[in-house]
């Protein structure tokens, strides 16, 4: 039962944030095609975003999937139940990005742009005020796009996996981090409600002896509850080590993915340094 509320409550506060919290590049681009394809490419864009954005450039996605992760975990206080229930939401939202994705293709059919692609421009509203193409080759995921094509020369494009290799990458790096997130605070939540919920439980136990008891004093420890009560306390700290060990590979991951764009930077910059240098002066003739 608990497994179903944390789903049920979890999937619509992530849904409802998703939508809101979209950046102003896929707003923009919302204002000037949702009259065209409708609702369905705002609820596509946003899900986009909230499985597939990159948690260490947008902190909006960290919040987002950590609090849920910690709401599952402090509502189901099981490990295996708080992991359940927390995938289940991701893959919720992923099932509903594919829901809007055959909204969009139902619009498409209808006005018959597989037959007629090139009416498409004639049935484009304007671009709206403040947009401009600039702006929105800046969206999170098409401007990683856009920014392969300029990279990538005509003469070595092999094939379209080229490009599409790099971008599945980057987007399966990206719901990895999401999904690692939600996956560590869930731990974290199932670990504190199970504390919460032990001392709850002593305290209310606690109150039942001292009741039965009737002002009876507590036995002395028994011999070897000292090293029995830290060898429990070591047994529920076992649980921290999957989280911790999930942390550091998100810290690396982040280090990677801060490392990567530089060191392609610094080897482009390389690259047309030793370009300039291997090409041949030209002569000019005396006037």
């Amino acid at each position: 039962m608990r497994k179903i509320a944390a789903f049920t409550l979890g999937s619509a506060a992530t849904f409802t944030v998703g939508v809101s919290i979209v950046p102003v590049e896929f707003k923009y681009i919302i204002d000037w095609l949702a009259p065209l394809f409708g609702e369905s490419l705002r609820v596509l864009l946003s899900m986009i975003f909230i499985l597939f954005g990159d948690p260490f450039k947008f902190t909006t996605l960290i919040i987002l999937w950590t609090v849920i992760g910690l709401f599952c975990g402090l509502m189901v206080r099981r490990i295996v139940g708080s992991l359940v229930s927390a995938w289940l939401i991701y893959g919720f939202m992923l099932f509903v990005a594919l829901v809007s994705v055959l909204g969009i293709l139902e619009v498409v059919l209808e006005l018959g742009l597989l037959q007629r692609p090139e009416t498409l421009f004639s049935l484009m509203p304007p671009i709206p005020p403040g947009a401009s193409l600039s702006t929105i080759m800046n969206a999170p995921i098409i401007g990683y796009l856009f920014q392969v094509l300029q990279e990538t020369s005509l003469s070595s494009m092999g094939s379209p996996t080229e490009i599409l290799s790099p971008l599945a990458s980057s987007i399966a790096l990206s719901a990895l981090k999401n999904i690692l997130i939600l996956f560590v605070s869930s731990l974290i939540g199932c670990e504190v409600g199970q504390m919460v919920e032990k001392i709850l439980s002593s305290r209310s136990g606690g109150r039942e002896s001292t009741e039965v008891t009737s002002g009876n004093p507590r036995p002395p420890m028994e011999s070897g509850g000292a090293v029995k009560f830290i060898w429990m306390k070591f047994k529920a700290s076992r649980h921290l080590l999957f989280p911790v060990f999930t942390l550091t590979v998100l810290i690396l991951s982040l280090a990677v993915s801060v490392a990567t764009p530089l060191r392609s930077r610094s080897t482009r910059k390389a690259s047309s340094a030793s370009s300039r240098r291997t090409e041949p002066p030209t002569w000019h003739p005396p006037s």
